[in-house]
């Protein structure tokens, strides 16, 4: 006999008049998120305070949005917007992600506002930021821009105190923008602007990428080039000057490292004093930049970082995971490798027959495609801060102590097994900041899954809603002497598939089932 297990919510919100706050995981469009019933609108005040997947649009008119938690939009589907008009106002202090473009603008007195908090990370796709908008990444926040940044805003506020990352051009075409703050604004590429603005006290312009906002010197350019990724232990390439025009005889040229971030810890490295440099062996992934002080001014390139990898790491000469010199060892990954997988590698994996590692770490811009209907066995950790491509694949996890499924990603699987024999409760546990979805066959073999309050999604689609019925060939969910941990508030209620209609599966920290969860006898 066949069952369906339904999961009900028993847990309550607290409701807030005029304001709605998230209840649980889920999708942004699903009213049982939200402790009022209804999905906040462009006048609401939301805080939201679990994860949640973004699967439309949001645009804020008077809303006071605040998200304590972590949005994502699903890489490589929909790309969603978000727009912030006067009296909105978007405040980050998780990581949120729109792969869309972004806009701002103010009306009458009224100003719209995004503020990226410390410990915050918000990316977006190509921005314009409109007349009469506040602008405000706290030290320690992260705003990040994957396209044109347009800063047409005369009246408005910019303030930078931590990192602003365009992975594009900016442009500025007003005439007296300023930005101020403590922090930094890197481009990859030209930072340009009309008139009179001021960016960290600098009126010149950047016109080769990769460019720094404290760079911007009206009488020389300073940049340099370029991000390596090495072996632990191995000497990096001469960090070379690629542009260094209008720079006169008399300039004085030092160089800085950091092993803290692109932005903070550097110091000064006493001997370099050339237009070039070469440092000695890491171990330690470093980001170095150039000072230039010529007449009155003083330019600090944006960094170059030079990652370093341990034994497991990947090197890419090629995309093929089974070739040996792609990796730091010369060997592919064993069940006893660490595979850590960076960006800025000529080539990023592909997995193309049966592979296997311990941890695997994807680091963010990095990718791992598997490709076809092959299998990828995880004896560790996963923490998928990139990109993770599945295809028809299967991915097991199949450790002999817990295992944990994290990152910054939402990780999506085809196939997912679970075979731990650690024989602990949980066996395997999701944390970082994201849900989990299978959107094949879940085999529950052995292990406890804890879903530590986040949603597992399981369905052929993420965007569908549930249907009533399906087929049972369309998908199964297989259970032999294992399960999914589910805390005390929940509650279980087994249906016969004769029933012409079945719900699916909620809960605060359960299961999230489209279209419906079907489980077969096991052998």
């Amino acid at each position: 006999m066949r069952y369906l297990f339904l999961v009900y919510l028993l847990g309550t919100g607290t409701v807030v008049f005029g304001q709605t706050n998230s209840v649980t995981s889920g999708n942004w469009t699903d009213v049982s998120v939200w402790s009022t019933g209804t999905v906040p609108v462009n006048t609401t005040n939301t805080n939201v305070n679990h994860p949640l997947t973004i699967d439309q649009n949001i645009t804020i008119s008077t809303g006071n949005y605040v998200l304590n938690s972590n949005v994502t939009d699903v890489p490589g589907g929909t790309a969603y917007n978000l727009s912030v008009g006067a009296q909105g106002i978007f405040d980050v202090y998780g990581y949120v992600v729109f792969e869309g473009t972004a806009s701002t603008t103010g009306g009458g007195p009224n100003f719209a506002s995004i503020t990226v908090r410390n410990g915050g990370t918000l990316v977006l796709g190509a921005t314009t930021i409109n007349n009469k908008s506040t602008i405000l990444v706290e030290a320690g926040g992260t705003l990040i821009i994957n396209g044109l940044l347009t800063i047409d805003d005369n009246q408005g506020s910019f303030t930078i105190s931590g990192t602003l990352q365009v992975n594009g051009n900016v442009s500025i075409p007003q005439g007296n923008i300023q930005i101020d703050g403590t922090g930094d604004v890197f481009a990859t590429g030209s930072i340009f602007s009309t008139g009179s603005s001021v960016i960290f006290g600098s009126t010149g312009d950047c016109d080769t990428g990769p460019c720094s906002g404290r760079n911007l010197c009206a009488t020389f350019d300073n940049v340099i080039q370029s991000n390596q990724t090495i072996c632990s232990g191995s000497v990096p390439a001469l960090i070379s000057n690629l542009d260094s025009d209008g720079v006169s005889g008399a300039a004085v040229y030092s160089w800085e490292q950091s092993t803290t971030s692109s932005s903070s810890g550097y110091s000064v490295i006493g001997s370099a004093t050339g237009s070039t440099y070469q440092h000695p062996a890491l171990t330690t992934t470093t980001w170095f930049r150039r000072v230039i002080t010529d007449a009155s001014c003083t330019g600090t390139s944006a960094p170059v970082q030079i990652t370093v990898v341990p034994a497991g790491g990947w090197i890419g000469t090629t995309s093929n995971w089974h070739t040996a010199s792609n990796w730091c060892s010369n060997s592919v990954p064993t069940a006893t490798t660490d595979v850590v997988i960076n960006s800025g590698v000529p080539f990023q994996p592909v997995i193309s027959a049966s592979a296997v590692c311990r941890n695997l770490t994807i680091n963010s811009g990095a990718s791992v495609t598997i490709s076809g209907s092959n299998s990828f066995d995880i004896k560790g950790n996963l923490a998928n801060n990139g990109t993770l491509t599945v295809n028809s694949s299967t991915i097991s996890f199949t450790g002999s102590a817990l295992q944990t499924i994290s990152g910054t990603a939402l990780n999506i699987f085809n196939n997912l097994t679970i075979n731990n024999t650690s024989g602990l409760t949980p066996a395997v546990r999701v944390q970082g900041i994201n849900n989990v979805a299978v959107s094949g066959v879940l085999t529950m073999t052995s292990g406890l899954i804890d879903l530590n309050g986040y949603n597992l999604t399981i369905g052929s689609s993420q965007h569908q809603r549930a249907r009533s019925r399906i087929p049972q060939e369309d998908f199964m969910v297989v259970i032999s002497r294992a399960g999914i941990l589910m805390p005390s508030k929940e509650s279980v209620q087994v249906v016969d598939f004769s029933r012409s209609a079945h719900r699916p599966i909620t809960g605060r920290c359960g299961l999230v089932m489209q279209p419906l969860l079907q489980v077969a006898q096991s052998a």
